[in-house]
């Protein structure tokens, strides 16, 4: 499915607008915050975790710190300032 919301919202009071500045200011502080996580993951600051075995451990989805940190900083802005935009 490929449509925008944006064509179905009202002309009146500058909707459009409005819209598009929240989205792109939610997409820039996602963008900004990966670009935080990403840093304390460089080499040199990643923790050194000991081997349990000898065989590596397959990864699970949603095993990713940097994802999880992401996910609930989402999580935190859509309930708060992103909602207060869009609906305050």
């Amino acid at each position: 499915m490929n449509w925008s919301i944006i064509n179905y919202l009202p002309d009146v009071a500058n909707c459009k607008s409005n819209f598009v500045t929240t989205i792109s200011s939610y997409i820039k502080a996602v963008h900004h915050h990966l670009g935080l996580e990403i840093n304390t993951f460089a080499p040199g600051h990643t923790p050194i975790r000991k081997r349990g075995s000898s065989q590596p451990t397959p990864r699970r989805k949603g095993n990713n710190p940097l994802l999880k940190g992401t996910v609930e900083f989402s999580k935190e802005l859509v309930e708060g300032e992103l909602s207060q935009l869009l609906f305050g």
